[in-house]
């Protein structure tokens, strides 16, 4: 899914301690949002 892969890619690249809770939350959601979205 390339949407995913350019979101691993994003949070790969940004390696900030002090941004990482942010970003796995906001990647949670956009997974749970995908994941809603198919089903």
């Amino acid at each position: 899914m390339e949407l995913k892969k350019i979101l691993i890619e994003k949070m790969d690249g940004n390696k900030s301690i002090q941004r990482f809770d942010e970003q796995r939350n906001l990647y949670k959601a956009l997974v749970e949002a995908y994941e809603a979205d198919k089903a």
